[in-house]
């Protein structure tokens, strides 16, 4: 089971600056690191005009794409309940340490970001 550390705080705080920081860090002590990032709004990862775009727009529940670079498995819930954190983390394979950023409400050791400064002390 992977470690997991959590980033929380209001909107507009640093959040995504100091998970990018810290993943950079353990990155740099070797650590195999995976993240997960909640959205509070429909998104997509895929750009309208694309292939997988319009994979998905017809009506594809799933949609992989595919490169010698990395992969990505888009899938629609189709209104079936968000899954929580504990599903969403047993997704990975060969991680060390989770770092979650969102899921404030789940059981998970949390960070919260107060304000940001935009300082980091080394």
């Amino acid at each position: 089971m992977s470690k997991v550390i959590g980033v929380v705080g209001w909107k507009d705080v640093g959040k995504t600056f100091f998970v990018t920081e810290i993943i950079k860090l353990l990155v740099s002590k070797k650590f195999k690191v995976g993240s997960i990032k909640h959205a509070h709004h429909d998104f997509d990862i895929d750009q309208h005009g694309t292939d997988s775009f319009k994979h998905r727009n017809a009506g594809s529940n799933q949609v992989i794409i595919s490169s010698s670079k990395r992969w990505a498995k888009i899938i629609e819930n189709n209104s079936k309940k968000e899954k929580n954190l504990d599903q969403l983390i047993k997704e990975f394979q060969d991680i060390d340490i989770v770092i979650v950023e969102g899921f404030k409400k789940e059981n998970h050791p949390k960070i919260e970001i107060i304000a940001n400064n935009s300082q980091i002390i080394n």
